[in-house]
């Protein structure tokens, strides 16, 4: 056997150690959560001075800012090399992987094993791409078993009597063709002059046609088959042991079981003749199983659900159940994966965090008539990023914004249900200063918005969404400009202003538009108003919403959102203000 490349050095995890998170981990402390790891005073500073601090600006704004942001996107080539960081997918997404092993064999070396890893954590497999085509289970043919003994049979010409020679072990470099079979529980493949081993399970994608082995049992024309391993494996896959596992430069051993670690054993039948260029795999897993809150009994809600036991979490797409377990950190068992770290629960609290998920969970309708999720994310995240950014970019996904109160982050979807407090103009303080901007420069205002998403009934690439464009409200608006007609007389004519987002972590096209329409709506409200007011309002934090009443600006209930809020002395609140329509997140 002659192998082409050996990726992985380690016996029971694959990958590279998480421990080079570390960095972003701190970062992560210090800069998102208010150090909550510090000590219990470093905490009261900061309850002192960051009652006011919006960590994560709104979702809708920073969707339209020219500003960094965490490269989240589908990975369509397999990776190859140990140095790679670990990665897992959360809702519904796609992966190249990453080979950890790869080695041909049999007749004229024309089948190749690899091994790809596809998550650092236990996951299911949705489905997959081979090439350009999505990967289809062969239900004929079944299940590929590999003939690893045979023996002789002698038949009688007179009497009719079989008579059979000793087993013999089949060298793998001989083995020019695989069985077709049920799948492993077996049984293996009705011949009595062969005997088998498991292999995985056919694919009809670049199938041939079949045909009777000489080892007595029928070979599909199948070329690709696959085993594909959840994590909670307890034991080597016998295929590669059977073949590699006397290797001496590289050898697939029993100890090689990846718990924990997501991967699939991939064997093709390749020849240059045949096809022009190795296939190219694309793998769709399952939502990862989280943590919810709201299916705790002992957190305030109800169901077997338990933190740390991961037995107890079910598979989800929920954008704000993804955050939260993000935010809390993800684990396998007692080992730290990513995002916050001992990060106790209050920090998270349950109310807030516990609408923000039913809200991403209401049923919207869709342009077919049925009925889907409001915000459903899916993202491939690798343990260098920095979580604050994989944070905001599901934010972005789900009309979602975060801010940090007390020592506690709290998210909200869309609006608050109703303002939790009325003001009128007598309420402000008038010795404290005051500001407003009714309207942004024409270069920072738009009516039209396109967007692009990827797109997985198209192999997952990037598709331009449904351009959305906002009517004109006149001059108010700031998107047009003052012309003169024939007689002179000045007219008011519409600008077309458009601008681009782009919505990696949303792979859903009905939400994409509805995400689009709030965006626009929500951009062009752009009056924003900054003052005190008095001791009354000592409870506000921000993204609280409240209605004011204003004979100065012409205000009846206007209904207004947080932005920030600032404890100043006299028990006084500094407050930014920016209005908002809850209509804009009717879909």
């Amino acid at each position: 056997m002659r192998k082409i490349l050996f990726l992985s050095t380690a016996l029971i995890a694959f990958g590279a150690d998480p421990a080079r998170a570390d960095v972003v981990t701190g970062w992560l402390a210090v800069n998102v959560f208010g150090a909550f790891g510090a000590a219990a005073s470093a905490a009261l500073a900061q309850i002192t001075v960051g009652l006011g601090l919006n960590l994560l600006a709104g979702a809708l704004q920073k969707a339209l800012m020219k500003t960094p942001r965490q490269e989240i996107d589908v990975t369509f080539e397999v990776q190859l090399g140990d140095d790679k960081p670990l990665g897992f997918v959360v809702g519904d997404y796609a992966t190249g992987g990453k080979r950890k092993y790869i080695a041909n064999w049999g007749k004229d070396t024309r089948f190749i094993a690899e091994v790809i890893e596809v998550s650092c954590l236990p996951q299911d497999l949705a489905g997959l791409w081979v090439d350009d085509e999505e990967g289809a289970w062969d239900e004929e043919t079944g299940h590929a078993w590999l003939p690893v003994r045979k023996r002789s049979k002698t038949t009688n010409s007179q009497t009719g009597e079989v008579t059979y020679g000793a087993w013999v072990a089949l060298d793998p470099g001989s083995v020019g063709e695989l069985a077709g079979g049920p799948g492993p529980e077996g049984p293996a493949p009705d011949t009595d002059t062969a005997q088998f081993i498991y292999v995985g399970r056919w694919l009809t994608n670049a199938a041939d046609d079949g045909y009777t082995s000489e080892f007595g049992f029928y070979a599909p024309g199948n070329r690709i088959c696959l085993r594909f391993y959840d994590g909670t494996q307890s034991a080597a896959d016998p295929f590669l042991v059977h073949l590699f596992g006397a290797d001496p430069e590289y050898p697939w051993t029993e100890d090689h079981i990846g718990t924990g670690k997501s991967y699939a054993v991939v064997v093709t039948r390749y020849d240059d003749d045949s096809r022009g260029s190795y296939p190219a795999f694309l793998w769709e897993l399952a939502p990862l199983p989280l943590y919810d809150p709201r299916l705790d009994s002992t957190a305030g809600g109800t169901g077997a659900h338990r933190w740390g036991d991961r037995s107890t979490y079910a598979p989800t797409s929920n954008a704000a159940v993804i955050a939260y377990n993000i935010a809390r950190g993800i684990y396998y068992r007692s080992e730290w994966i990513f995002g916050g770290r001992n990060l106790a629960p209050w920090r998270l609290p349950f109310a807030e965090w516990a609408a923000a998920m039913a809200a991403c969970d209401a049923a919207v309708a869709r342009e077919d008539g049925g009925t889907e999720p409001a915000y459903r994310v899916g993202a491939e995240i690798t343990v260098d990023m920095e979580p604050l950014g994989v944070l905001e970019e599901i934010g972005r996904a789900a009309n979602m914004r975060f801010a940090e109160v007390g020592g506690m982050l709290k998210p909200l979807v869309d609006l608050p249900g109703a303002a939790i407090l009325a003001i009128t103009d007598e309420d402000i303080v008038i010795t404290a200063g005051q500001s407003t901007r009714p309207f942004v420069p024409v270069s920072e205002t738009f009516n039209a918005l396109s967007a692009t998403y990827p797109d997985p009934s198209e192999k997952w690439a990037n598709k331009d969404a449904a351009e959305v464009v906002a009517e004109s409200t006149g001059p108010n608006a700031g998107d047009g400009q003052w012309t003169p007609d024939e007689t002179g007389a000045l007219l008011w004519v519409p600008m077309y202003l458009p601008t681009s987002v782009s919505y990696p972590a949303a792979p859903y096209a009905d939400q994409v538009q509805r995400l689009m329409r709030a965006q626009l709506a929500d951009y062009r409200r752009m009056r924003q108003h900054q003052f005190q007011l008095p001791p009354m309002a000592y409870p506000l934090e921000p993204l609280d919403m409240i209605s004011w009443t204003s004979a100065r600006h012409g205000y009846a209930a206007k209904p207004f959102l947080i932005d920030s809020c600032q404890k100043t002395a006299g028990l006084c609140v500094a407050v930014t203000l920016r209005e908002v329509d809850v209509a804009d997140y009717d879909g």
